[in-house]
């Protein structure tokens, strides 16, 4: 039997994690990109000074106390 494929009629962005919880899977991201530099953040450093941050203020953050990164993010 071959299905009938509906119409899309709605997406949903679900960017403030209510809908589902994406925040370890977002950690486990930037932990993958930060490897390639030979760094992580821990978990208990996430929650306490990341945590709820805009990206741009995580990057900046991270390059001041890590010592990378030439310009701002």
């Amino acid at each position: 039997m071959k299905r009938q494929l509906l119409p899309v009629s709605a997406i949903l962005l679900d960017i403030d994690d209510v809908l589902i919880n994406v925040k370890k899977w977002r950690y486990e991201a930037v932990n993958k990109v930060l490897s390639l530099f030979g760094m992580e953040i821990g978990c208990n450093d996430r929650l306490v000074n990341y945590d709820g941050l805009p990206a741009a203020k995580k990057l900046n953050a991270l390059a001041l106390e890590r010592g990378f990164g030439m310009g701002r993010f």
